[in-house]
């Protein structure tokens, strides 16, 4: 009898097994009870084993392979950004993590009342679906009136145009998906198994509402091989540059559909670069290819987000032949 895992969509030909053999989800079922919902994310996850490259040679390539068969727990781990705090705590420390002033499974569980004027509020099992309410917005900043049709999107609002209600709607909205089965896109196992959460932090800036520099660590089995500084401009447009982990500029340009000045970036090798890639090889040496967030701020080194699928595996570096050279870094065995 065909079974299948409606956990990775792998699938069991063995009646005697009890637990899948690629995932550590146990939910096999036989193919005759599968839902329509399980044929279509089965159709899904075919479609794109059926694209990801057998012999990946680019670093996007190896992202869609990864998409495709990796099925380590620690993905949903990382992809958690919720729960990857406790995963930093216990490798790194507490004092990377930002604060968090509320946490619930629903908004109307949330104490709005207690939160500072400026904070963020994120849910947790989806890349997007934050609402950051700092002084540098502009006061016409609004939230929309109405959920429909808001995707995994990123609002910025003065904290005058903080409705709770509408907040709480967002939130609301997200919570109820599933951020692995979005419309034309591709299934990213990862938050596949994630329980929502909606929560509240500290918003981490210089004080002018802007974020401090952004640096996105590419590491490979636990060293770091690309160096991204992301830098925000007041009008919300950001600037990026690229280092290797010695801090010697890379002149490539990220393709990701973004519009990007490099204008305006700081280019100055950081005074605490070493403990930045301490941290970032720690979080990133139990798996084989993992990107870094880490946000420096006046020397405190705040943690941002362990990402598994960059860009879901679409975007590209100019010139191209540097995406052969980052691919050549990252050893697949799946």
């Amino acid at each position: 009898m065909i079974r299948f895992c409606t956990s990775c969509y792998f699938r069991e030909t063995d009646d005697e097994v009890a637990q899948c053999a690629i995932c550590t989800y146990s939910a096999l079922i036989p193919a005759s009870q599968l839902t329509d919902a399980d044929i279509s994310h089965l159709s899904a996850y075919q479609s794109l084993r059926t694209l990801a490259p057998t012999n990946p040679k680019t670093y996007s390539e190896k992202i869609i392979r990864k998409m495709a068969f990796d099925r380590n727990p620690l993905l949903t781990t990382f992809a958690d950004k919720y729960r990857a705090r406790s995963f930093v705590a216990e490798a790194v420390g507490e004092k990377y993590l930002s604060k968090i002033f509320d946490v619930a499974k629903s908004p109307d569980e949330i104490n709005w009342q207690s939160l500072p004027s400026e904070y963020v509020c994120k849910v947790n099992h989806g890349s997007g679906g934050m609402v950051a309410v700092w002084s540098g917005s502009t006061s016409e900043s609004a939230l929309p009136d109405t959920v429909s049709g808001v995707d995994w999107s990123r609002h910025w609002i003065h904290p005058d145009n903080a409705d709770p209600v509408r907040i709480k709607n967002l939130a609301r909205h997200w919570l109820s998906q599933n951020f692995t089965w979005r419309p034309n896109a591709a299934p990213e196992w990862a938050y596949q198994n994630i329980e929502p959460l909606v929560y509240a932090e500290e918003l981490i800036g210089l004080g002018t509402g802007l974020s401090p520099i952004d640096y996105k660590f590419f590491v490979f089995n636990g060293i770091t091989r690309l160096i991204q500084v992301r830098t925000h401009e007041p009008d919300m447009s950001f600037s990026l540059l690229h280092f290797d982990r010695n801090w010697n500029h890379i002149d490539i340009t990220l393709n990701d559909g973004s519009e990007v000045a490099n204008t305006k970036i700081v280019r100055d090798r950081p005074e605490n670069l070493e403990e930045l890639l301490f941290v970032a090889e720690k979080l990133g040496e139990s798996v084989d290819a993992v990107r870094v967030d880490l946000y420096s701020q006046e020397g405190r080194i705040t943690f941002g987000e362990l990402t598994n699928y960059t860009c879901a595996g679409i975007s590209f570096w100019t010139p191209y032949e540097f995406n052969f050279e980052l691919g050549d870094w990252w050893q697949q065995n799946y």
